[in-house]
C-alpha cells in the first residue's frame, strides 16, 4: 500500500512538469509553443535543438492563406542549401 500512495504522490508532482502536448497546443492556435515542445522531444531523441522550426500546421495554413507560399519558399531554400552541400562534397571527391 505505500509503495502505491508514494508512486501516486511522485505522478501527481511530476505531471506538473510535464509541457502540453504539442497535439493540444496545435488545436488551440499555439503553434510556436508547439513547436517548442516538439523541439524538446527532438532534442531528447538527439534530433538537434531547433528540429521543429521549420514545422507548418496545416490548422496554421488555415488561418493564414500567404503561409501556403512561405512554407514552399522554406523548402525550396532548404533543398538549395542541401543540394549545394552535397554538390561541393560531389566536387570534393572528384
Amino acid at each position: 500500500m505505500v509503495p502505491t500512495i508514494v508512486l501516486s504522490i511522485f505522478g501527481t508532482v511530476m505531471m506538473f512538469f510535464q509541457p502540453e502536448s504539442p497535439r493540444f497546443l496545435v488545436s488551440k492556435g499555439k503553434f510556436d509553443e508547439a513547436r517548442k515542445v516538439f523541439n524538446i522531444i527532438a532534442k531528447k531523441n538527439g534530433k538537434g535543438s531547433n528540429f521543429a522550426e521549420y514545422f507548418i500546421f496545416t490548422d496554421e495554413i488555415a488561418k493564414d492563406s500567404n503561409l501556403e507560399e512561405t512554407a514552399f519558399e522554406r523548402r525550396d531554400r532548404l533543398n538549395a542549401s542541401f543540394s549545394s552541400v552535397t554538390s561541393t562534397s560531389t566536387q570534393a571527391e572528384e
